[in-house]
């Protein structure tokens, strides 16, 4: 079970996804099949689940990006890439599942452009 909570930033307008009961690394913790709708173009909050699908799912679309993420996108599953406790938030690494985003930005860890990475699919 997920919740979407308030994330206090400098800003306080950012949404995150966080855990209400622990989880385990392999663990699916969203599947984006059950609710989501599928797109052929990325929008600003759709997850990338094929070469030419995206996703647009209620809790998917609070799922922020990290350099360092809790999880990782496996087809239409958001999987575990560790042990998660209550109140981890879930992230996953955009460039590593993204072919082109709509919204580029600047990562707040790193400093880098996160932009998705443009031949990612191909070379599956």
């Amino acid at each position: 079970m997920i919740v979407v909570k308030k994330v206090y930033d400098t800003d306080d307008s950012h949404l995150g996804v966080f855990l209400e009961e622990p989880r385990q690394v392999g663990d699916i913790i969203i599947n984006l099949a059950s609710h989501g709708k599928q797109i052929s173009e990325p929008t600003r909050t759709s997850i990338q689940v094929s070469e030419h699908v995206h996703v647009e799912d209620f809790y998917g679309a609070f799922v922020n990006h990290s350099c360092d993420p809790s999880c990782r996108v496996s087809g239409y599953h958001i999987i575990a890439l560790r042990d998660l406790e209550v109140g981890d938030q879930i992230t996953f690494n955009y460039n590593k599942n993204e072919t082109k985003l709509a919204a580029p930005f600047l990562c707040d860890c790193c400093s880098k452009l996160i932009e998705g990475e443009t031949m990612k699919w191909l070379k599956s």
